[in-house]
């Protein structure tokens, strides 16, 4: 097996340099490098005249070539700060991209990371900058002084840290008042009281002398809540033995908020495994999200699934509003945390609920075709909204279920109003080949097909049989279900926002919708299939898909249910 170490910035296509990591790594190297550039993509080391440095002197690293980005969406001021001209090329207009990355050239030529010349630092695949965070915590009346680290106090466990200084802070209320300017990834899991910064000699904060959050001397980050209760169960009291492992405290309060105390979701994926384990009983991932995320809540959870209970279909994501209610599809499995974040960009006034499906939770034999989970769909809707017109929208899979409710709803003779595709490709669509030869083709049309699952599906479906032994988990029936989904075609508006690494790769401009939409309105937002529903890039989704809502709102006002 051969590891290589891939860098680059989103900037430059992603990858810039790589460097292929021997099998006995050199004890006296403190770092792996960087590597060498790629093929078509050129990089400097400068100083701050834009020189070139000798081998060993650190400098910023810019990068140029045929990867390059033309700039930022919407941001000319800081496209022309980042992006400048190419000091050392004759073709007009060529620029290079400044990192703001410190490193050097090693004598084997290779290059060396050494840091950043900001305080810029990358937490679960976002660009943070602390101070951002310090000056929004400074803002806040109770706060004196703030200031923002990351910190590695496990081993592969990095989290965002708030150091704050001044009168009567309360960490959790903090917490809450910068959720209502800051995204998700922005907010500190631990926030340290601390009566004073510590300083070096010369008067500058003193980083290495700050304490982690288990060693503060003021309530350890954020306190336990007043009342931290005795676990009523045995099954609280497991979760609270799986919470304490996980977080390293044994100061946790049933009733306190998994995110608050400085939980995310790579830490969630280890919980529901952890869950897994011990009951026996997979929650689905959005169990944290949408039915509470203290011990007293997951434990309900676990006991619901414990004694066979039905797993909710219909899920409040933001309940509350005076506007039409949004209904948002379930992706494969039965997932909605993606919309989590959605929703919250939305307008207050924006209800939003989420639609899941049938045996996500483990308990009930999941749909294996698409109209049947379509219809459970629909079954559920209706029973919070019995008449329309309907508001629907599906991110990636979860379009395609929403696409066939919304046929299921016009044969019935109800009205969509708003049918949103969020990304979702139509069946049957396929990425653009890469090459313009045979093979690159073949290899586009021919890899979906080349799996187990796939290979059975095809060979099954065409006898009109189903696996013998069914499905394991509510995911491999989906998969089977999309698979044997023909869609037909479809006579009202469709919405389709598609993210700018779909319009890319895609081999069809509209994802194959257009053939079986007549009335198909495309737009384009920023990002990646999976970053454009997370912030940042989801406000510019929220935006749009508001606006559209609002429309339709006023379209189709007086039109009232029966």
């Amino acid at each position: 097996m051969q590891l290589i170490n891939g860098y680059g910035p989103t900037e430059s296509t992603t990858f810039t340099c790589c460097h292929r990591i021997p099998s006995g790594l050199l004890t006296a190297r403190g770092s792996i490098p960087i590597g060498r550039p790629i093929a078509n993509t050129e990089v400097f080391v400068l100083d701050a005249s834009r020189q070139p440095v000798p081998v060993g002197v650190e400098g910023e690293l810019y990068i140029g070539g045929a990867g390059l980005a033309r700039g930022y969406l919407g941001r000319p001021d800081l496209t022309s700060e980042k992006f400048v001209a190419h000091p050392f090329s004759d073709r007009p207009g060529a620029r290079l991209y400044r990192t703001g990355d410190r490193v050097r050239w090693l004598h084997d030529g290779n290059i060396e990371f050494l840091g950043r010349f900001d305080q810029q630092i990358k937490l679960r695949g976002f660009r943070i900058e602390p101070g951002e965070i310090e000056a929004a915590l400074t803002t806040l009346p109770a706060v004196n002084q703030a200031t923002v680290m990351l910190r590695e106090d496990r081993p592969g466990e990095t989290r965002l840290v708030a150091y704050v200084a001044g009168d009567s802070i309360e960490p959790t209320r903090l917490r809450a008042q910068l959720a209502l300017t800051l995204p998700a990834h922005m907010l500190p899991s631990s926030f340290i009281v601390l009566d004073a910064f510590p300083i070096t000699p010369n008067g500058k904060l003193d980083r290495d002398k700050l304490p982690p959050p288990q060693d503060s001397p003021r309530a350890k980050g954020i306190p336990s809540s007043p009342d931290t209760g005795r676990p009523g169960d045995i099954v609280e009291r497991h979760l609270l033995g799986i919470w304490e492992s996980l977080f390293e405290r044994s100061d946790i309060g049933l009733d306190q908020d998994f995110f608050e105390i400085g939980g995310h979701s790579l830490m969630a994926v280890r919980l529901v495994d952890a869950i897994a384990r011990t009951f026996g009983e997979r929650l689905p991932l959005d169990t944290l999200w949408f039915r509470g995320s203290s011990i007293r809540d997951i434990a309900a959870a676990v006991r619901s699934q414990t004694v066979g209970t039905r797993w909710p279909l219909l899920v409040p994501i933001k309940p509350g509003g005076d506007k039409p209610p949004l209904f948002c599809v379930h992706t494969i499995g039965g997932n909605l945390f993606h919309y989590f974040e959605l929703a919250r960009a939305l307008s207050p006034r924006q209800p939003v609920f989420g639609l899941n499906a049938r045996g996500a939770g483990g308990r009930e034999t999941p749909h294996h075709r698409l109209a049947d989970i379509a219809a459970d769909c629909v079954a559920s809707m209706r029973e919070a909204q019995p008449y329309g017109p309907y508001r629907l929208a599906g991110f990636s899979s979860g379009g395609t279920v929403a696409f066939e409710m919304a046929q299921q709803l016009s044969a019935a003779g109800e009205t969509v109003s708003v049918l949103a595709l969020l990304d979702t490709y139509a069946p049957g669509v396929h990425l653009r080949p890469r090459g313009p030869g045979v093979l690159d083709w073949l290899r586009c049309r021919v890899r979906p097909y080349m799996n187990r699952q796939r290979l059975a599906h095809a060979a099954l479906s065409a006898l009109g049989r189903t696996p013998s032994r069914g499905f394991p988990d509510a995911a491999s029936a989906h998969w089977w279900a999309h698979w044997g989904y023909h869609p037909s075609a479809y006579s009202g508006e469709v919405d389709l926002y598609l993210a700018e690494e779909s319009l890319r790769e895609a081999s069809e401009p509209s994802l194959g919708w257009s053939t079986f939409v007549t009335h198909l309105s495309v737009h384009n937002v920023p990002g990646t299939h999976g970053l454009m529903v997370k912030p940042p890039l989801v406000n510019e989704l929220a935006r749009q898909l508001q606006n559209r809502l609002d429309e339709a709102e006023t379209m189709f006002q007086g039109v009232a249910a029966p």
